[in-house]
């Protein structure tokens, strides 16, 4: 079991972002849904547990794609979530699959996460009714949306630079942190 919920909870959520290539420039509209692709490595704390490696995310308005590997490559699990449906495969080839994300992590952790989240909080774009601390620029440096706490820091000076590192936790639950290594944006249809 703890490996499944290191897998899900890697899809809930997004830590540390580097270069970030942006077609067309100029601010992120808020609440806007951007297609973006992304390398990262992670690492996931919960308890006295740790956890690490690479995730490889497609995201796009409708559909997610990730696969979570270790640090040496491996591909350890699939995750795809479309329209009516998420689905994980394991290494072991082992396979997991719901109506939503949030019922999939149910099935396979014990409880939901919001999963549907990850996308507005890779791109600093926090949900209407959250809690917002910013930078002098405008830019989130803290949001707080029902017990999750995302935390970022920026590496570009410009107002609408996405973030270098964020740091995502629960009260009493875990950690993640993510460092992306390569990030595009763009409409990319999935398979």
């Amino acid at each position: 079991m703890r490996f499944p919920f290191c897998l899900c909870l890697v899809c809930l959520l997004a830590a540390c972002a580097s270069p970030f290539v942006r077609e067309g420039g100029g601010p992120r509209p808020a609440g806007r849904d951007y297609p973006f692709q992304l390398e990262a490595r992670f690492s996931v704390t919960n308890e006295s547990e740790r956890y690490s490696g690479k995730l490889s995310w497609r995201h796009a308005e409708a559909a997610d794609e990730l696969r979570i590997m270790s640090p040496f490559g491996q591909v350890v699990a699939e995750i795809e979530v479309r329209p009516g449906r998420a689905a994980l495969l394991a290494a072991d080839r082992q396979r997991h699959e719901a109506g939503d994300a949030q019922t999939l992590t149910r099935q396979v952790l014990g409880y939901p996460l919001p999963i549907e989240r990850l996308a507005g909080w890779v791109l600093a774009q926090p949900a209407p009714s959250a809690t917002v601390a910013r930078d002098a620029l405008g830019r989130p440096l803290r949001i707080v949306e029902s017990d999750w706490q995302v935390e970022y820091d920026y590496s570009g000076a410009a107002p609408d630079a996405l973030p270098e590192r964020l740091r995502v936790s629960r009260v009493g639950g875990p950690e993640l942190l993510l460092r992306i290594e390569e990030w595009t944006t763009g409409e990319q249809p999935l398979d």
